[in-house]
């Protein structure tokens, strides 16, 4: 019981911190120029760094978070951004493609090519689908723990745990909402091909549930997307590996970077 309520005020105290630091770091942000943009960045506040993402209707932005926002784009409407080309000299895009549909994530990575200036780099992160893969072929359930921590809401069976962290990888949706037979995705798995295993368990999208995964990208698929958008020199990169001294900073490539691919290419 006061372990419980000793964590509650720790949790109040960090937040309250959190809050603070961000506050100071956004009256930093608007004393400068903005030259560089985070797609789906959430909460974010550097100096110099724009902010694009979608406020939405599902209240996960309450209006103290609002404030973050530059740029308030629906990512699921795939018109032309309120954004001129060859604006910024910079972009990071983390964890966010892998919550659209491949025409989606495509149209997300054609207006970052546009409002980008000529030889700018662009650095997107996302679930590498391919360690997801290996680490359930290999019955690796601490992998997964290390990247979601205990669910709560692990299946009855136990047994399944490995099915049900493999499918909130890309199809978080499926394993929520709906009722997955994991016995039968054990069964698929073994006896499909990759790329047709992921398209039988992809979920459709849904703004109540914008949190959810429902894409999968590794390396060739991330690569032909960003080469379809216009990008060159194409690369595969290491946590803080980058070409850009901003990415060297602890702010950037920090979500769960064990499950992580990191690419980055040039306008």
């Amino acid at each position: 019981m006061k372990r419980n309520i000793f964590r509650k005020v720790a949790a109040g105290i960090y937040h309250k911190v959190l809050d603070c630091k961000n506050n100071y770091r956004l009256f930093l942000k608007k004393s400068s120029k903005l030259d560089y943009i985070n797609i789906g960045a959430g909460v974010f506040a550097r100096k110099k760094w724009a902010v694009l993402d979608f406020s939405g209707e599902n209240n996960f932005y309450s209006s103290s978070r609002l404030k973050f926002i530059d740029h308030d784009i629906n990512l699921m409407e795939t018109k032309r951004w309120d954004i001129p080309d060859n604006k910024f000299e910079l972009a990071y895009c983390s964890c966010t493609i892998e919550h659209f549909p491949n025409k989606e994530s495509q149209h997300l990575l054609n207006e970052t090519y546009r409002i980008l200036k000529k030889g700018s780099i662009f650095r997107v992160v996302a679930p590498d689908i391919t360690l997801a893969l290996l680490h359930y072929k290999n019955k690796d359930l601490e992998w997964f723990e290390s990247c979601y921590g205990k669910f709560a809401h692990l299946p009855k069976n136990k047994e399944y745990a490995l099915e049900h962290y493999l499918l909130t990888f890309f199809s978080t949706k499926k394993v929520e909402v709906d009722n997955i037979d994991l016995e039968q995705v054990r069964i698929d798995f073994n006896n499909m091909w990759n790329e047709d295993f992921l398209k039988k368990y992809i979920s459709k999208y849904s703004y109540e549930h914008s949190n959810h995964h429902i894409n999968w990208f590794d390396k060739f698929k991330l690569a032909e997307f960003l080469k379809e958008s216009g990008f060159k020199d194409i690369q595969v990169r290491k946590r803080n590996d980058s070409d850009a001294e901003e990415f060297h900073d602890k702010d950037f490539d920090t979500t769960i970077p064990q499950m992580s691919l990191f690419m980055e290419c040039k306008k």
